[in-house]
């Protein structure tokens, strides 16, 4: 520990010179021993900067931007990510060209797992399908048993984009990889 002591205050002219006594503990923290307020520093945690507070800029409401849930551009997006989920032809050249080449560099495993995860995931885009349009299938009947039921005229209503999310699947992969995971 050093204690310096002393302050000094010279003037020349319009300038000002301003020593004032510091206390050093250890390392880490210091303090100044002055009582003047000069020669203090402006923060917001002392008396001298404390009165003035920043305002904090607000964000831009988020319903502004969001999108509608049950909106057609809603309908769109999810559409839209669908198509992008699923395997075009130029990824499935892509996957084909990638089994054949682990194929022929002996890494049967690898090409099988990823020969088995195609597999799996046109399985399962068939599946959801399939359950989506029963379920579909399920709510129309529903729906024109109440309408008759409360004695109107039933109309049944089909949204654009259903042909279209039913044309979505997998294609099979190429004959020749087909037949030699069928020996393997």
């Amino acid at each position: 520990q050093s204690n310096m002591s002393g302050s000094s205050v010279s003037t020349v002219g319009s300038v000002t010179s301003v020593s004032s006594v510091i206390t050093a503990q250890q390392t880490t923290s210091f303090s100044i021993v002055s009582d003047e307020d000069v020669n203090k520093h402006k923060s917001k945690f002392n008396r001298i900067g404390g009165g003035k507070k920043k305002k904090k800029k607000k964000p831009p409401k988020r319903s502004r931007r969001r999108i509608m849930p049950g909106s057609a551009k809603e309908l769109e997006g999810l559409v839209g990510q669908l198509k992008f989920n699923c395997v075009d032809d130029a990824y499935l050249l892509i996957i084909a060209d990638t089994i054949s080449f682990l194929l022929q560099v002996g890494k049967q495993s690898l090409a099988r797992a990823i020969f088995d995860a195609y597999n799996e995931l046109g399985d399962n885009i068939t599946k959801s399908q399939q359950e989506r349009k029963a379920s579909a299938q399920k709510e129309i009947e529903e729906s024109r048993t109440e309408t008759l039921r409360e004695g109107r005229d039933y109309e049944s209503v089909t949204i654009e984009c259903e042909a279209e999310i039913d044309a979505l699947s997998c294609k099979e992969m190429p004959i020749s990889i087909q037949q030699v995971f069928s020996f393997i």
